[in-house]
């Protein structure tokens, strides 16, 4: 498979739809996690992803001794996304929120990877364990956490 990027608020193959109509069916790409091309020069650093790529850019300042990347919501994040980070450990950091929906999706993307990938993945608690009931009616990420406290 190919992998798709975005760019802003576009994927590069709609780019390329839209300015090439004649080669537009012949173009198919599945969506990869932003800031996956660091995977070449880090071979075995551990991984953390959040939603947002503006989070996981501000991550990797923070944090430098993980490899920062972001699924960027309503790309169709699952399991499948996580398949060519076999190899490191990967953490996943669900946005806080007051049903839990993204932190039991996570899990459920987790267990599937795990199962079918063998990957070492685990979803951090971080946020659900120390958000507060204002902070997840917001649906906080990591860094708007970190940036609030």
């Amino acid at each position: 498979i190919h992998y798709d990027g975005c760019i802003g608020d576009s994927y590069v193959s709609s780019m390329l739809k839209i300015r090439f109509p004649e080669i537009a069916t012949s173009i198919d790409l599945g969506s990869c996690l932003f800031g996956q091309h660091q995977l070449f020069a880090c071979r075995d650093a551990p991984i953390g992803i959040v939603e947002s790529a503006r989070s996981a850019v501000l991550l990797s300042e923070i944090y430098p001794n993980l490899i920062w990347m972001a699924y960027v919501f309503g790309t169709g994040f699952t399991e499948y996304s996580l398949e060519p980070l076999q190899g490191h450990k990967i953490i996943l950091y669900p946005n806080a929120e007051d049903g839990l929906n993204d932190y039991l999706a996570f899990l459920d993307i987790a267990d599937h990877a795990r199962r079918k990938f063998h990957l070492d993945v685990t979803v951090s608690t971080f946020l659900e364990d120390h958000a507060t009931p204002a902070q997840k009616a917001r649906g906080i990420d990591l860094i708007d956490y970190l940036f609030s406290t």
